[in-house]
């Protein structure tokens, strides 16, 4: 076991996040009664144990002043079952999600903890997992899921893969991104609704309707991250009240897509392994299924990974001098006008998902709260269905307006597609 390490470039960037405590999480909502508290506890042992890294503990940064960073020290004689927090079920889930992501965890243990929350008519329970950023992404979420459900298939190795492009191609997607990342922008005035705050709202979404709404665009079935950008793009223009502006300079409207940049031989490491790719909306476009034949193919993994690769070796080098000049470099890409939002999407595969044989009801996502202005689109999929999570940091009402307009977006797509498909059945 090492003594204690640096962090790297990019799980120092998420201990710098300016918005939040940088808290993340993942619940999955069981049916049937809670099992016992030493049942529960034997079962994270076995199945949570064999992750080393969370027993890892952040410590304050140390060394010259300019190049100050966390480390990370293993804790002594750590169990993990001691993460666990069984809760009351005196609060409401929405009250108590909000409050765990908006409070620091405690600076003398892992920077992570498992809570147990049941319902309180005793017909399921919650496992929810919050994590300092710094700790685990999204794909790391998945993984200890994977590990804590039962007999969770591994994923598709496909899904960890990445392209390689040639020499001149590589040179092309770095300019092309360079090009892409210092376009102006432009914000989106969000609703305002209620006191100033972060605020979170979910809804789930059939599996025929998101499959329905991937058909759409006739001959072409798009992937899930081209309807989640698609919808999207119509959730914000509704919020625009026209398009283009009345006044000002015609801007393009970016959002942030993460991308895994792991390899296929790295699919389970925990940790931060992403880049974020810059993409602009087809809010121009009137259209529901328009917008997403615009976005087929907006979002090309070999041509990004190769240019968040560049952005990931240039950020590595930028922190040699210190987290400050990644600070600065990195402040005006948190402007709602540069980045309108964020849309990111994680499956958790597999056929009848359960915790301890009670079988999996619900699955629910809570990304950092974002920056002031913009929101965050957090689409979770496992065989029971879709989980549309969004998290906001304006007017408390903001985030249930955004996700019931995403919503629509959503059934609007599936529509048309059911539509064409009877259409298709009559001739």
């Amino acid at each position: 076991m090492f003594h204690s390490a640096s962090l790297t470039p990019l799980d120092e960037l998420m201990t710098r996040w300016p918005f939040s405590p940088s808290v993340a999480g993942v619940a999955v909502t069981c049916e049937g009664p809670m099992p016992a508290a030493s049942r529960i506890a034997e079962l994270v042992r076995e199945r949570l144990g064999p992750f080393p890294r969370l027993g890892w503990v952040l410590t304050p940064p140390g060394g010259p002043r300019l190049a100050r960073r966390h480390r990370w020290v293993p804790q002594p004689d750590f169990d993990v079952a001691d993460q666990i927090v069984f809760d009351s079920g005196a609060q409401s889930f929405q009250e108590l999600a909000l409050r765990l992501m908006t409070e620091p965890l405690s600076p003398d243990r892992p920077p992570w903890r498992l809570h147990v929350l049941p319902e309180p008519d005793g017909s399921g329970f919650t496992l929810l997992m919050r994590a300092h950023h710094s700790l685990l992404d999204g794909r790391s979420f998945t993984t200890l899921f994977r590990a804590l459900l039962d007999d969770v298939p591994a994923p598709p190795t496909s899904h960890a893969t990445r392209t390689e492009q040639r020499p001149l191609q590589r040179i092309g997607s770095v300019t092309r991104a360079l090009r892409t990342s210092f376009s102006p922008g432009t914000a989106v005035p969000m609703p305002n609704h209620g006191p100033s705050s972060p605020a979170y709202a979910w809804c789930a979404v059939p599996p025929q309707v998101f499959e329905r709404a991937r058909a759409a665009v006739p001959g072409h079935v798009a992937t899930a991250t081209e309807v989640f950008v698609a919808a999207a793009a119509g959730t914000f223009r509704s919020h625009l009240g026209s398009w283009p502006p009345a006044s000002g300079p015609e801007r393009s409207l970016f959002v942030a897509v993460p991308m895994d940049m792991r390899r296929a031989d790295q699919g389970h490491r925990l940790g931060n392994a992403f880049g974020a790719a810059r993409v602009p909306l087809p809010v121009a476009t009137e259209d529901p299924v328009a917008r997403l034949a615009a976005c087929r193919g907006l979002v090309r993994s070999g041509e990004h990974q190769a240019a968040l690769r560049f952005g990931n070796s240039l950020l590595r080098a930028l922190s040699l001098v210190g987290p400050r000049l990644v600070d600065a470099i990195l402040a005006p890409q948190y402007d709602p006008a540069y980045s309108a939002g964020c849309c990111t999407s994680l499956p958790l595969t597999g056929e009848g998902l359960a915790f301890d044989r009670h079988p999996l009801r619900q699955l629910r996502g809570f990304p950092m709260v974002p920056p002031h202005g913009t929101a965050t689109f957090f689409l979770l999929g496992c065989s029971e269905g879709y989980t549309l999570n969004v998290a906001t940091n304006s007017g408390s009402g903001d985030a249930r307006l955004l996700a019931d307009s995403m919503l629509r977006e959503l059934h609007q797509l599936a529509a048309h597609a059911q539509g064409v498909s009877r259409y298709a059945e009559r001739c």
